[in-house]
């Protein structure tokens, strides 16, 4: 069934993804939604008389009408530019058309030729940006702890919009668009069959009981899984509270699957300096705790692969084998995903030196080499979403804008460093080198306010131009 049916989905368009139609990440607290994370933002109408115009904007239905004839819209660049600088079979795109959430049903899947409007199937809900940790490459739009510091001390010399303070919409606006999610969640019932809530953190958030809540009254049986993104770095009873959840909606057979998504991108003192707020203790401590205190539930490492990842995240590796092996009968329950970082770019391995390259060819024979001692320590898709960190990272080696990009790194950590009282060579004295290199770049390419904007569309644009390479 599963080669057939990929068979199918590339006879409708060869850029055909099922998550343009079926997958929805909703963000409550900023009125917008996006058809998945890679993609562009679309506005929630907030007069929609029912679920399918609340689900639905202008710019989804152009896109969706451009992916049908065979192009690929303007906010895949994700994996349009690893299908091209890769195996195809390597970008998110290729697994959402062959994961069983949406079903795979032929007639269904052939019907959305003709449909431009759906109802999702895989539903994320960032319920605010309520958030204890400011780690490197988020922003105040996502982490209220970022929005206070950009308050404080203003915006970075860096070529990069994603760290202004930023203006909720006013309470009463944001008050009407939750009205109408919790007044068309109902029409759901039977059609959703993935919720997954985000944030900020969402265990701290003070949405979570409400909308978990809703849903326990909303959808008595037919929810495939239920998920939540966490940082894990936060009190014990709010681990207990979620523990205590999961187990009770798998006692009451109201859904097949509950995951913990803990995201966590290398180790120790490099993981806590990328991740201001980050307790290396405090983590391993509450992922342990939601294993041992859960039969059913599984946790996945969400991983966001970046330039400050690269030189402890073989301990990480070992860190998960290790797991897997003190939960050999349901080594199962433990997962990673990892994805690249593309923005910044100036956080991205693009900014990286050859020698980087290396340590991730290792990080890979380590993987595989675990995988095959006898255990399946991790599976083929986790050693491909390495390997094609890898290949993306190779395929840009001559990146344009790499200079540029070193520079706003130096000038970022600097100021970091300045604000937070942190170091990064004392945190990475292995980056010593890099450091120095990405200093020159600032000496020869210093920060020009005049030329933000450009530069900025330039490093936009770099993926949409590189496919003509």
């Amino acid at each position: 069934m599963g080669k057939d049916f990929l068979k199918l989905t590339k006879s409708i368009s060869p850029t055909f993804c099922i998550a343009k139609y079926y997958q929805y990440e909703l963000h409550l607290y900023t009125g917008t939604f996006k058809s998945c994370y890679h993609c562009d933002i679309n506005h929630i109408n907030p007069i929609a008389k029912n679920a399918n115009e609340f689900f639905s904007s202008t710019g989804l239905t152009i896109n969706r009408i451009k992916m049908l004839k065979g192009k690929w819209p303007s906010d895949c660049y994700y994996c349009s530019s690893l299908e091209i600088s890769s195996d195809k079979n390597n970008s998110d795109r290729f697994f959402r058309n062959q994961e069983e959430w949406h079903g795979k049903d032929p007639k269904k899947i052939l019907n959305l030729a003709k449909d431009v409007n759906t109802l999702p199937v895989y539903l994320e809900i960032a319920l605010s940006n309520k958030c204890n940790l400011k780690c490197l490459y988020c922003s105040p739009i996502i982490s209220s702890s970022w929005n206070e510091e950009a308050k404080n001390h203003g915006d970075f010399d860096v070529y990069s919009s994603q760290y202004k303070q930023v203006d909720i919409n006013s309470k009463a606006s944001l008050d009407i668009i939750k009205g109408k999610f919790f007044e068309y969640l109902p029409q759901l019932d039977g059609t959703l069959k993935i919720l997954r809530l985000t944030g900020g953190e969402p265990l701290i958030s003070n949405e979570f009981e409400e909308i978990l809540e809703n849903i326990r009254y909303h959808f008595k049986t037919g929810l495939t899984e239920i998920s939540v993104n966490s940082n894990c770095i936060v009190p014990k009873k709010k681990v207990e509270k979620l523990v205590s959840y999961f187990n009770s909606l798998h006692e009451n057979d109201q859904v097949e699957r509950t995951i913990l998504y803990c995201s966590v991108d290398t180790w120790g003192d490099h993981a806590e300096y990328l991740r201001t707020g980050f307790r290396m203790e405090t983590f391993i401590e509450n992922v342990e705790f939601f294993l041992k205190n859960t039969t059913h539930s599984q946790i996945c490492f969400m991983i966001t692969y970046n330039i400050l990842s690269i030189e402890k995240f073989d301990q990480l590796i070992k860190y998960i084998a290790d797991l897997r092996l003190k939960n050999k009968k349901d080594s199962s329950r433990i997962i990673i995903n990892t994805s690249i970082l593309r923005e910044p770019n100036f956080l991205s391995i693009l900014i990286g030196t050859k020698s980087m390259a290396t340590r991730i060819e290792e990080q890979i024979v380590l993987m595989k080499g675990l995988r095959s001692q006898g255990s399946s320590l991790f599976s083929e898709q986790e050693c491909i979403e390495l390997q094609r960190t890898h290949d993306w990272f190779m395929k840009n080696e001559n990146y344009p804008l790499k200079n540029s990009d070193r520079a706003d790194f130096y000038r970022f950590v600097t100021e970091i460093d300045k604000r937070r009282g942190l170091s990064f060579t004392k945190s990475f004295p292995q980056y010593l080198e890099f450091y120095n290199i990405c200093k020159s770049s600032n000496q020869e390419q210093p920060f020009n306010s005049s030329k933000k904007e450009k530069i900025k569309n330039r490093q936009i644009n770099f993926l949409e131009s590189s496919k003509k390479d």
